[in-house]
């Protein structure tokens, strides 16, 4: 993350790819490099320009294998950590290479003066709501930083946030629910051990009527595709994972006749699945939902909604009197066939997008390819943090 690659509106998404393989080829370039120089390295081991090469070796293997995925996403504070041996790295490279330590000093300086400015910038701040609702999920509202909201957020898109009485170090990503407004709204579902201490932070901050401190770095992603140019939307969330469903539903439906003219949108059925293990759940978006399909039915201007809410563990005990709830897993292929059916007769493009869990992305990635023809366009896009 960088204030420069901001500046140039380059995504963090792209910026993730770039730097691993740069990481890869880095560490890549010093294994070949050390190869041709085994046989004197166990002789003239003293020398201190094997010895900071080795040392520089050593601290690049050292990231490389912990950033692996299992590492990565299974121990994050191992994963954060270790990466600070690059200052190892940097500092046995320039001691190392002579040669090199122009570029090393030019780079270090404009490394440093960035993390000047992103502290500066990520100041601790208030938030303006913060409450449990739900059996494991914080809903977290606060003003935008100033930085960020010079620059418009868009639906899709996420922030890094970290609550500095949890930990000052720990950062994590977390998809905006809010549409375009002066606050951005969070919704954290307690999955690991930091994200139940904020649900728990939330519950005593709540209990206590005080507010939380936050820090805000962000907004980053952007959703790569249109979806106002499509006839059909089939939007799928897999529990949490509706978080930036909502943020694009607010987008559609809570604009006035001179933004829809303005967008020119051509969407006329949006079909949105939402699926999560316990009925409750539904709780955190539920009125909003209803009051949306109300909208869609009073103005033809906007495009009809149609809500499906699976629930996988729950017995048929748990109905929901708001809205009725299918107690199993969604059958892909007949919920596409459904969305087709449905479609306007003048309506030659569907969009899929989805967000929730690998297994339920891939299997509607499945059911949404077979469904491409001649005469109709099926375009599949999915949510996926690779950190």
């Amino acid at each position: 993350k960088n204030c420069v690659f901001m500046t140039l509106w380059i995504a963090f998404d792209q910026m993730v790819v770039y730097h691993r393989f740069l990481g890869h080829v880095t560490v890549a370039t010093a294994i070949i490099h050390s190869c041709f120089y085994l046989d004197r390295l166990l002789v003239f081991m003293s020398d201190n320009i094997y010895k900071t090469g080795f040392a520089a070796l050593l601290c690049g293997i050292f990231i490389f294998v912990t950033s692996i995925s299992f590492v990565r996403r299974r121990f994050f504070n191992v994963f954060f950590w270790s990466h600070f041996a690059y200052i190892g790295f940097i500092v046995a490279v320039y001691l190392h290479a002579r040669g090199a330590r122009p570029f090393i000093l030019t780079a270090v300086t404009f490394h440093g003066l960035d993390k000047i400015v992103q502290i500066l910038s990520n100041r601790p701040r208030q938030t303006t709501l913060i409450k449990k609702v739900g059996s494991r999920t914080a809903k977290v509202r606060f003003e935008k930083p100033f930085l960020v909201a010079l620059r418009k957020h868009n639906p899709g898109q996420y922030v890094f946030v970290n609550f500095p009485e949890l930990s000052r170090t720990e950062w994590h990503p977390y998809s905006i629910a809010s549409g375009d407004e002066p606050f951005i709204d969070l919704y954290i579902r307690a999955l690991g051990d930091h994200t139940q201490k904020v649900v728990k932070h939330a519950e005593e901050c709540n209990a206590h009527g005080k507010q939380a401190l936050i820090r805000c770095d962000g907004p980053y992603g952007n959703l790569s595709f249109n979806y106002y140019r499509y006839g059909s939307l089939v939007l799928v969330g897999g529990g949490i994972g509706i978080t930036p469903i909502i943020s694009v539903l607010k987008n559609i439906y809570e604009c006035d006749k001179k933004q829809l003219a303005n967008k020119r949108m051509c969407i006329r059925n949006v079909h949105l699945i939402w699926i999560m293990p316990h009925a409750s759940e539904a709780d955190l978006f539920l009125d909003l939902l209803m009051c949306y399909r109300s909208l869609a039915a009073r103005n033809p201007a906007l495009p009809h909604l149609n809500i499906m809410i699976h629930v996988t563990r729950d017995d048929p005990a748990a109905e929901n009197d708001k809205i009725s709830i299918l107690f199993s897993r969604p059958d892909f292929f007949s919920v596409m066939e459904k969305c087709i059916g449905d479609k306007h007769e003048e309506s030659t493009s569907i969009l899929v997008y989805a967000c929730g869990p690998g297994k339920m992305v891939n299997q509607l990635w499945d059911a949404s390819m077979k469904r491409n023809k001649k005469d109709l366009r099926v375009d599949f896009y999915h949510e996926s943090f690779e950190f």
